[in-house]
């Protein structure tokens, strides 16, 4: 057992090795790489980790290893065993030396064809022929325009191409994947030249894929995918589906949309070929493929949670090496009798240590591959927005393994805002940030594997209005992460105050962490906090992982209550209310909502009249009264009745929200009236106390009756009848105000004329 960088390593000691090997490793390599010899005789190079702690015996010592993740066992070779002074003694103790455990991965089988061959029936390896499953239902593709025929001619290939080319289109037609048509559609193909000098063939489908009625896609999420593994899993059998679009066929209707043209090299004759069955490069095929495996694979005979399907690779989890042999050979049966090909040289099975989707899997975590690492390890910095783009469409699929992905990308999204087309205007800064996140990813440590026989901890914190957090679990007395989450606050969010942001970042994090944990999302806020009772919410006294060290301030921070933060954080000033001060110094109507009677005003006098400048929105106009109003009543405790909804919704709501947004809408672009609204706050804080009261406008009394008159004629036996009539014994009671009026009508109508007519 050998200690390397804190973590005890059981190591198989091989004198024959120049060099001490790992099978993985997860931090910093040499970019440079060494050459090696290994025991079939071929060369081949191999990256090399920098020097590293180690610890045997108490005996400190710094050495590098060797990666090699064809190796399944860490080697202790010559090198090391070499600056120990280590002495190989043998024993006569019949004992099994402790090493051989390591040993029965690779003694059991090899990535090719580990089982026995009288378990699994030979024909799934058959990849020489593709076979078309008959038993799946012909696709039918439907079109958004079916009396439209977008087609694009075929560019020039060289004569070499085609060449190349033909052993390849001679073998789809005589599989009948490819057939001779006439379509008014066509798409270009391109020649593509392999390592081996053979050929494959690429279809530009992108014309196609617009015309086409799009299909949601029904493919998992690859992260929430992986969390399904069973605990207990000790070994994993890898299958990836040879030629797989290749079994469902088309609907003959539909073979048209994706003809080709191609000239023969040799007869030089040009006709068009369409594809029979799903073609790669088709926007639906993944999809389409997927949903008919998995329904195949609802017959296969598997204990539940055992296989997982990501479209055409499959990855079977079994608690031991005995069960994983019969639940790989009964699959690849299966596959075979349905007419599926498994690609041999992909196969992994019943390993303890596998690549799964880029991803390298052991029974207790998850991490980055080598390849993978060294692949974002070869990126160059980007130049343009395009660049920066594609860079984080690669490495987001990583962003669960870099703690505060979203805090250090966030430079390089800001980037693709300032400049969305042309050079970058701060490269430096693009720059820098991509170096940063790109050390952040090469030096990402694996995640465990999510248990749900085991309690989850999610630690969050916010940081410059992003939600940040890890997703651990227990193990042993410490925490062993799961996940690194992270997430940019939406807009409507970073409009709160401060001390909402925490709230917020932990609602948004426990919906992200609970798509790992396999529970039921949660819509509300309030829900997800106080009625949900698997969740707590706690103040974290030891350090957060989320932000791994400490706060850099080490001033206290001030005691406060946080109801009483936010209430004087969201008015523009303290006192401002929406209901009338008592004993006011004055009572001030604007906006039309001083009402006239006949005899005049109501109040005393009009304050203020002023015509605005012609087109002055009704908008602009009640924000410049409003904030004229509080101009003329300064330094005084005043009432003010406005009719407009608009005005007293900004001076109460709105206009702090909007300052503190730097006026900016949801969407990021400038509010209407910033300006206006800016006076409004200062206009304000001019006054004593103000109270700013919404009422009706535009009204005036329609009651035939005076207060005086209704409550005499209803202490006599009056009741209120229709339209406002009040009625004793059943007649109505004339008020004073319209006696006049009703006896000078009733006189009119008795003259000969048009009235008494």
């Amino acid at each position: 057992m050998l200690k390397v960088v804190g973590k005890q390593i059981s190591f198989l000691i091989d004198t024959g090795a120049t060099f001490s090997v790992l099978p993985s490793f997860f931090g910093s390599l040499f970019t440079s790489m060494i050459s090696v010899m290994g025991i079939d005789g071929k060369s081949t190079c191999l990256l090399a980790t920098r020097p590293l702690p180690c610890l045997l015996d108490n005996s400190p010592i710094t050495y590098l290893f060797l990666v090699m993740p064809s190796c399944r066992v860490p080697l202790l070779g010559r090198d090391i065993l070499t600056k120990l002074g280590a002495t190989l003694q043998l024993t006569r103790s019949p004992s099994a030396s402790p090493l051989l455990p390591l040993l029965a991965p690779s003694l059991h089988g090899n990535t090719d064809h580990p089982l026995p061959e009288s378990l699994v029936n030979p024909k799934v390896w058959d990849t020489s022929t593709p076979v078309v499953t008959r038993h799946h239902t012909p696709v039918r593709i439907r079109l958004k325009d079916p009396t439209s025929f977008p087609s694009r001619p075929q560019f020039p290939i060289s004569l070499t191409h085609r060449r190349g080319l033909k052993p390849l289109i001679t073998w789809l037609l005589g599989q009948g994947l490819l057939m001779p048509i006439d379509s008014p559609w066509n798409t270009p193909i391109l020649p593509v030249r392999k390592a081996d000098g053979t050929y494959r063939l690429v279809q530009d489908l992108r014309l196609i894929n617009e015309a086409v009625v799009p299909i949601h896609p029904v493919v998992p999420n690859p992260y929430t995918l992986l969390s399904r593994i069973p605990s207990g899993t000790t070994h994993f059998s890898i299958l990836d589906l040879k030629d797989a679009f290749f079994t469902i066929p088309l609907d003959p209707d539909s073979y048209h949309l994706f003809a080709f043209t191609w000239e023969d090299p040799d007869e030089q004759v040009s006709h068009q070929l369409p594809w029979t069955v799903l073609p790669q490069g088709f926007r639906d095929s993944p999809h389409l493929f997927g949903q008919a495996l998995a329904r195949d694979l609802q017959q296969c005979s598997l204990e539940p949670r055992t296989l997982l399907q990501y479209v055409d690779d499959l990855l079977l989890c079994s608690p031991s090496l005995d069960i994983s042999w019969r639940q790989t050979a009964g699959l690849l049966n299966f596959l075979g009798d349905k007419g599926y090909h498994v690609s041999t040289a992909k196969a992994q099975l019943s390993a303890l240590t596998v690549t799964y989707l880029g991803i390298c899997l052991t029974p207790n975590s998850r991490g980055l591959t080598v390849d993978r690492a060294q692949a974002i390890r070869d990126l160059q910095p980007p130049t343009s927005a395009e660049q920066i783009l594609s860079f984080l469409g690669l490495v987001g699929f990583f962003r669960h393994w870099v703690p505060n992905f979203a805090l250090l990308a966030k430079p390089l999204y800001q980037a693709t805002k300032e400049t969305p087309i042309g050079p970058l205007s701060s490269p430096s800064l693009v720059c820098q940030a991509f170096s940063m996140l790109q050390d952040a990813l090469l030096a990402s440590p694996s995640l465990s594997l999510p248990d749900i026989s085991k309690p989850f901890q999610l630690f969050t914190d916010e940081k410059q209005g992003i939600a940040m957090g890890v997703l651990t679990q227990p193990l042993g007395l410490a925490f062993t992460p799961v996940a690194y989450l992270s997430r940019q606050l939406d807009p409507t969010v970073q409009g709160w105050q401060p001390c909402l942001w925490a709230l917020a970042a932990a609602a948004a994090l426990t919906k992200e962490a609970q798509k790992i944990c396999l529970q039921q999302p949660l819509q509300e806020l309030h829900l997800l906090f106080l009625e949900s009772p698997d969740i707590s919410l706690t103040q974290s006294p030891a350090l957060n992982p989320a932000t791994l060290l400490p706060a850099a301030s080490t001033q206290p921070v001030a005691t406060h209550s946080c109801p009483k933060v936010v209430e004087a954080l969201t008015q523009p000033r303290a006192g401002l209310s929406d209901h009338p001060l008592s004993n006011p110094d004055l009572t001030l109507f604007v906006d039309r909502s001083l009402c006239l009677d006949p005899q005049g005003l109501t109040l005393e006098r009009i304050l203020e009249l002023a015509r605005l400048p012609e087109g002055t929105t009704s908008q602009k106009a009640e924000l410049i009264v409003l904030t004229r109003v509080l101009h003329l009543a300064k330094g005084r405790r005043v009432n003010i009745y406005t009719d407009s909804k608009y005005s007293f919704l900004i001076a109460h709501c709105h206009a702090v929200i909007w300052r503190e947004r730097g006026f900016l809408s949801t969407k990021g672009s400038p509010i209407i009236n910033a300006r206006l609204i800016t006076r409004l706050l200062d206009a304000l804080q001019l006054l004593s106390q103000v109270a700013i009261v919404h009422c009706r406008g535009h009204q005036t009394d329609s009651s035939m009756y005076t207060e005086e008159e209704k409550n005499k004629l209803l202490q006599r036996g009056g009741s209120s009848g229709p339209e406002g009539w009040i009625f004793i014994n059943n007649k109505i009671a004339l008020p004073k105000a319209h006696v006049g009026a009703i006896v000078q009508q009733v006189h009119q109508s008795l003259h000969i004329g048009p009235l008494a007519l």
